[in-house]
C-alpha cells in the first residue's frame, strides 16, 4: 500500500469515528426526573447546599422579595446566592447551570418564569421541567412534556390581571442529577404569593405532597391588588 492510499484510509477511519460522535453531541437527549415534592426536605437533609440563582435584572424585584421567604425558611442550611448573567462562571450561554460550578446532588432554586429567568427557560426548552409555559396573543397555559394542556390551565390572558393570577411549584432532577425547585406565576403577584404559599402552607405539610408539580390560582378576594396566602385556591 503506497503512502497516498494509507493516508486516505486513515482519513476515512477518522471520519467514521468522528461523525457519530458529532451526531451524538448535536442530538443530545435531555432527561429530567420528576421528583415528588415530599422528597424535598429528605434530599435537603442529605445534600444541604442550596444555590439561589437570580438573573441580574431581578435584583430588588418582586421575584427577589418572594425568594427571601424561602431564604428565611432555610436559614439553618448553607445558602449560596448568585445574580447571574448567561455566560458567566455559574450559568453557561444557554442558561444551563455549569456542572463545574454546581455539582451533582446540589440544590438549585429558581424563582421567576422563563421570560425572567434564562435558567428556567432552558429547563423548559429542553423539557427537563415537568411542565412548560405556553402562550398566544389571546391565551396562556402550561402543558406537559408530551404537549397536553396541564390541569385546565388554558386561560384568556385578559383574565390574568392585578386581581387574578396562576402559579406553579415544581420539583425535579436535571440531567446532571441536581435537585431543581422552580416556582413562578404568570404575573408578579403569582410569583410573590408562590413563595409565601410554599413557605407558609406547603412546606409544613410537605410530607403529603406526592406530585412533582402543583398549579394554583390566586384570586384577590379583598380587592386590594396584593396577594395573600388565604386567597390561593387549587393545588391540582
Amino acid at each position: 500500500m503506497d503512502l497516498r492510499c494509507a493516508l486516505a484510509l486513515a482519513v476515512i477511519l477518522f471520519l467514521m469515528i468522528l461523525i457519530p460522535i458529532i451526531f451524538i453531541f448535536q442530538n443530545r437527549s435531555f432527561t429530567g426526573e420528576d421528583l415528588p415534592l415530599m422528597n424535598f426536605k429528605h434530599l435537603l437533609d442529605f445534600f444541604p447546599d442550596m444555590y439561589f440563582l437570580y438573573a441580574q435584572h431581578q435584583y430588588n424585584s418582586s421575584d427577589d422579595f418572594s425568594t427571601k421567604e424561602l431564604i428565611h425558611l432555610f436559614t439553618n442550611y448553607p445558602i449560596i446566592e448568585h445574580y447571574y448573567q448567561v455566560g458567566d462562571s455559574i450559568v453557561n450561554p444557554d442558561g444551563y447551570p455549569r456542572p463545574e460550578a454546581i455539582s451533582k446532588d446540589e440544590f438549585i432554586i429558581l424563582v421567576g418564569g422563563p421570560s425572567a429567568q434564562p435558567c428556567v427557560k432552558y429547563y423548559e426548552d429542553t423539557k427537563q421541567a415537568p411542565i412548560i409555559q405556553k402562550w398566544t396573543d389571546t391565551h396562556i397555559w402550561w402543558e406537559t412534556r408530551d404537549g397536553k394542556i396541564a390541569d385546565e390551565t388554558f386561560t384568556p390572558r385578559v383574565d390574568l390581571d392585578e386581581h387574578h393570577d396562576m402559579f406553579i411549584i415544581e420539583f425535579f432532577k436535571d440531567d446532571y442529577g441536581r435537585s431543581i425547585l422552580i416556582y413562578y406565576g404568570h404575573n408578579w403577584q403569582g410569583t410573590l404569593v408562590a413563595g409565601l404559599y410554599f413557605s407558609k402552607v406547603l412546606y409544613p405539610k410537605i410530607s403529603s405532597c406526592d406530585r412533582s408539580y402543583y398549579i394554583f390560582r390566586w384570586v384577590d378576594s379583598n380587592n386590594d391588588a396584593f396577594p395573600d396566602v388565604s386567597e390561593v385556591i387549587g393545588g391540582t
